[in-house]
């Protein structure tokens, strides 16, 4: 398997595992239900899980993370904890969505064999802000990377001041531009290119820095995680009906959090144990998002689906907050099949020939100081 074909599969392991983390809980509901506005012998957690096996079944998919609330009720929500926002600021909480898109390369299914193999297939990660306004995105297109950063329209967006950040910001890359020509391109908010050709050099950097040890899980551990959490959260959820919304079915899920965590976060360690450095932080972090869940919580999930396939997920923060507000504070999860992400035309490519001597220098030099400092008295 390449290089390029790596990146490419593990790129999608983070989507899919978003997707696993985010529906799973839905597509594997206890054998409890209520309720029966299904539209077939299937019960609530049937027609779930089956809306979500569907995704699998589209060769593109996207996922957008928004906060679908009105700008007066923002700055109600941040008032309530003492922190009132500009008018800025409640706005980029109600126009912000955060996307994630992938797409095959061939047209074959997300969940075939050939798209786990597949060095053409796409990726598309954004941040936008209304329409036609996305300030930073990055697009992994036919093995080569393309990165946009709109500084100024960024920092804008999200209600900060942006001259001073955005002079730093552009003088940085600047400064630096004598080692990677191109990245001025990148200061001025224009697409820049790392083509597939241009990574080769970084390989063997990439090799000498992970010698160590192994920094990824293997596909018998991603297979054995995702059972593990698949089991855990089959063991403690419940899927019922909702009333249709706009030509949509809906399901409400509900799942016993502290329990599903408490079965599942050592599985998680043990799994992440194998990775140095990366697999300790992120245990602890497991660790102590466990024992921040007070015994007996549970969350809900409310589901909606049309035409046999999943396109929404809402968490409504409220049940998790100290002081309720009086209205619904939902973040939403919208999927959709909107088709390939294509390479930006005009791109700058970047140059990074002369990074593997750079580079090379850095690490030899950070090598020695490491090997020649012992304390005081050794």
């Amino acid at each position: 398997m390449t290089k390029a074909n790596d990146r490419g599969r593990r790129i999608s392991a983070v989507t899919a595992g978003a997707l696993v983390a985010t529906f799973g809980l839905a597509a594997c509901g206890a054998n409890k239900s209520a309720g029966g506005n299904t539209t077939s012998s299937q019960s609530p957690q049937q027609a779930v899980q089956s809306a979500v096996t569907k995704l699998g079944s589209q060769s593109s998919l996207e996922l957008a993370f928004s906060l679908p609330i009105t700008q007066s009720q923002a700055e109600q929500l941040h008032s309530a904890n003492s922190k009132g926002p500009t008018p800025a600021e409640a706005q980029a909480l109600t126009t912000g969505q955060f996307f994630v898109t992938e797409a095959t390369g061939h047209g074959e299914a997300l969940d075939s064999p050939q798209a786990a193999t597949d060095q053409l297939n796409s990726v598309d990660v954004g941040l936008s802000f209304g329409t036609n306004n996305t300030p930073l995105e990055l697009r992994y297109v036919a093995q080569n990377l393309f990165l946009r950063v709109q500084v100024s329209q960024l920092l804008s967006d999200v209600g900060q001041p942006s001259s001073a950040a955005a002079s730093r910001f552009t003088s940085g890359l600047n400064q630096i531009s004598s080692y990677v020509p191109g990245l001025g391109d990148l200061a001025q908010g224009k697409w820049v290119e790392v083509s597939h050709a241009s990574l080769q050099p970084l390989e063997g950097l990439l090799k000498q820095s992970q010698a160590s040890g192994s920094s990824s899980l293997s596909q018998t551990q991603m297979r054995t995680l995702r059972n593990d959490v698949l089991s855990s959260i089959q063991a403690n959820s419940a899927v019922s009906s909702l009333a249709p919304s706009n030509g949509r079915d809906g399901y409400s899920v509900t799942v016993n959090v502290s329990g599903m965590l408490s079965t599942l976060v050592p599985q998680i360690q043990s799994t992440l144990s194998s990775l140095p450095g990366l697999g300790a932080q992120a245990s602890n972090a497991f660790s102590k998002a466990k024992n921040a869940i007070p015994a007996g919580k549970s969350a809900v999930i409310d589901v909606y689906t049309s035409g046999g396939k999943l396109t929404e997920a809402d968490l409504d923060l409220n049940q998790f907050a100290r002081q309720k507000m009086s209205f619904p504070v939902p973040v939403r999860l919208t999927i959709s099949s909107p088709g390939a992400p294509t390479a930006p035309a005009g791109a700058t490519n970047l140059d990074l020939s002369k990074l593997p001597t750079l580079l090379g220098g850095l690490l030899g030099s950070l090598g020695h100081s490491s090997s020649s400092t012992a304390p005081i008295g050794a």
